[in-house]
């Protein structure tokens, strides 16, 4: 049994969620090219050649609370502020989903530590994907499904 932030994101609760037609009118494509410095190719999973270049995506704006005081995942960035809203994404070669997003949202004032728990957990999981592309953990969409509501299995 894993241990999750006891504090979660009151913006996405199921009586805040829009019907199903308005999210998908709210759905975005996105195409990325990744790529890192000639030098630093195969250095991690991230950087295999498999996981670069074009990068295909959909994705869906997700309410963050204003007051994010307290977070080290959403950490104020040189006099910037908080994000207002974070992406759920979904791979479009696999549709495989951002676990690594999922958890941003869900547990906004998680810590550093918190998060990197729930990424060794996702890890361990045989439905995860190998690749950490766009350094995001990737998980199928039945363990997405499975971890929608408080990441309980």
């Amino acid at each position: 049994m894993r241990a999750l932030p006891k504090k979660h994101n009151p913006l996405i609760g199921p009586e805040e969620c829009p019907e199903y037609g308005d999210l998908l009118s709210r759905r975005r494509l996105g195409k990325t090219n990744l790529s890192v410095k000639p030098g630093q190719v195969g250095m991690s999973n991230a950087t295999k050649p498999e996981n670069l270049g074009m990068f295909e995506y959909a994705h869906l704006r997700a309410p963050l609370p204003k007051d994010l005081k307290g977070s080290e995942i959403f950490g104020a960035h040189q006099n910037q502020p908080h994000p207002e809203t974070y992406f759920l994404m979904r791979r479009s070669k696999d549709g495989f989903v951002s676990a690594t997003g999922m958890f941003k949202i869900a547990f906004p004032w998680a810590k550093h530590a918190e998060e990197k728990a729930e990424r060794e957990y996702l890890k361990s999981k045989e439905s995860t994907s190998e690749d950490e592309v766009a350094g995001n953990v990737w998980i199928s969409p039945t363990l997405g499904k499975l971890n929608r509501n408080g990441h309980s299995e």
